[in-house]
């Protein structure tokens, strides 16, 4: 009782950060509970496809399947990535009874509040009084960039902010997302902090925390091997000019990663479903622009607070030694030549912000005769704005079910529900578009094209599914030769919806649903 009455202020941040960043989801929530007849899919206005990408790999740990497949793609018949980051929330679902999207949401905010006790812990390694540790975890949770000021100045521009597309841009956002781009951020933080402590006090259990952590992340979220090497090779070189060798310690961290490194090496030789899949995972970083009114004003003042470190040699600090380096870093980790380098970018928020303000409360002290105002106004407008515009922005277009994006029927639940209980084990399902994105999430069945990256030419293979099902020949003999034994499509979300009917006159196929609403064949083999 004591901690929490010593921390109601920190409590209180927490549960109002919790409440906005899902205020969106709460919305989506309470129309299903207004409206019976509809049920909210659990999605928000960003990264919508891979949203149900996640939601099949939980769905696959529902079913027992720790080892997965890539259900995006039929050739990928093989179970062959293992997901320890998917197949607890599925067996959390499975045991529980609950929805694996409510299982989903379960996740992301525990991982949430993991998040936030790790920069918790690192903020009182860098500020030394309260009110500074909860100012900044303010700013942490709640900073964004600039990109609505800039597209209302300049509405013709080719240039789009990374806060409006590129969610681990901005940690608010990130927040928002899967439970993966939750704690992610969180274990490169706690890796970071570990190796420090690792090294300061020669302390080898935190050093196989750190190392055994760094496999776990690399494991499940590859990309992030790239920053922890980059930021961590760079500060144990600078720590060299202080006659401190910590090449023992980074030894450890190398070797973890390698391990993973490894094992990802052997599933692109050995398997040729992902070998394609990592060809066309292209997300690259585009215009600098996009990144410094993306970010915002923590673009500049995380540069103010690295000439601020060196001139006033507060590099002695390693945790606000590693802050800077990564916050200065992260500007060439976003354009390594590699074409996920965006991904890069996850986690760099928190670090750009952490040194801005490092550098506003000194700007604050050092300047007493302009520091209200200016301070106060730079503060406001960092954290809120395009924030609350996300949140607002967010909000509606879920409420307003936007595009028809966010819910679906009791009727499609139904058919999910009928196609996950009644067809083969493994079996490929031939549908497209929407509904192949989000069939797998809730059958756990394997879709001929479904999600533009997880299946290989997905533009393609949807211009060849419309062409072969509405063609009114003989397809029998392709069906059979790319394994297909279902057919599925829904009236809402497939344009040529009633130019698929004339397959129920074929001697190959076996009508099993065929209404005003949904169309499910079998084929016969």
């Amino acid at each position: 009782m004591s901690w929490i009455k010593k921390n109601k202020i920190l409590i209180l941040l927490v549960i109002i950060f919790l409440l906005l960043n899902n205020l969106p989801y709460l919305i989506g929530a309470y129309k299903t509970i207004k409206n019976h007849d509809l049920i909210y899919n659990g999605s928000t206005i960003q990264n919508q496809g891979d949203y149900f990408v996640y939601l099949s790999m939980i769905e696959m740990g529902a079913q027992d399947h720790l080892i997965m497949k890539n259900l995006y793609n039929h050739e990928s018949q093989i179970p062959i990535f293992l997901s320890p980051q998917w197949y607890p929330i599925g067996q959390f679902s499975k045991l529980s009874g609950l929805d694996t999207v409510i299982s989903y949401h379960i996740f992301r905010i525990l991982s949430a509040l993991l998040f936030i006790s790790v920069v918790w812990w690192w903020l009182k390694k860098i500020f030394d009084t309260y009110k500074k540790q909860l100012l900044a975890l303010t700013a942490v949770l709640f900073a964004n960039g600039l990109g609505t000021f800039f597209m209302n100045t300049f509405p013709n521009t080719d240039l789009v902010p990374t806060n409006f597309w590129m969610p681990e841009s901005i940690t608010f956002l990130s927040m928002s997302q899967y439970p993966v781009a939750v704690f992610s951020p969180a274990l490169i933080l706690l890796i970071f902090g570990l190796f420090i402590k690792a090294c300061e006090e020669n302390n080898r259990l935190s050093l196989w925390f750190a190392s055994l952590t760094a496999l776990f992340l690399a494991l499940v979220h590859p990309y992030d091997a790239f920053t922890i090497t980059a930021v961590l090779s760079t500060w144990v070189i600078i720590n060299l000019f202080f006659h401190k060798k910590y090449i023992r310690q980074l030894f450890w961290i190398y070797f973890a990663l390698g391990l993973i490194a490894l094992y990802y090496f052997l599933i692109f030789s050995i398997d040729q479903a992902a070998a394609e899949l990592n060809k066309q995972n292209i997300v690259n970083s585009r215009n600098i622009l996009e990144y410094v009114f993306g970010l915002g004003l923590v673009s500049v003042f995380s540069v103010a607070a690295a000439v601020l470190v060196l001139k006033k040699k507060l590099y002695t600090n390693n945790y606000l030694l590693l802050l800077t380096i990564w916050a200065l870093l992260g500007w060439l980790l976003v354009y390594l030549p590699v074409n996920f380098n965006r991904r890069l970018a996850n986690g760099w928020h928190i670090a750009l912000t952490i040194t801005t303000m490092f550098f506003l409360f000194w700007w604050y002290k050092e300047n007493k005769y302009i520091r209200h105002a200016s301070i106060i106004a730079i503060f406001s407008f960092l954290l809120l704005f395009d924030s609350f515009t996300y949140i607002n922005t967010a909000s509606l277009r879920i409420n307003e079910n936007y595009e028809n994006k966010f819910f679906y029927t009791r009727q499609t639940k139904e058919i999910y529900q009928f196609i996950k209980s009644e067809t083969k084990k493994d079996s490929i399902i031939l549908t497209r578009g929407l509904d192949g994105n989000v069939l797998p999430a809730f059958t756990g069945q394997t879709v001929y094209v479904g999600h533009s990256i997880q299946t290989w030419k997905a533009a393609d293979k949807n211009k060849e599914v419309i062409e072969l099902w509405t063609s009114q020949e003989d397809i029998s003999t392709w069906l059979g030769s790319n394994g297909i034994d279902y057919i599925f499509a829904s009236r809402e979300y497939i344009p040529e919806f009633y130019d698929i009917k004339w397959l129920a006159t074929e001697d190959y196929i076996e009508v099993i649903v065929d209404n005003d609403n949904f169309i499910f064949y079998e084929v016969k083999k």
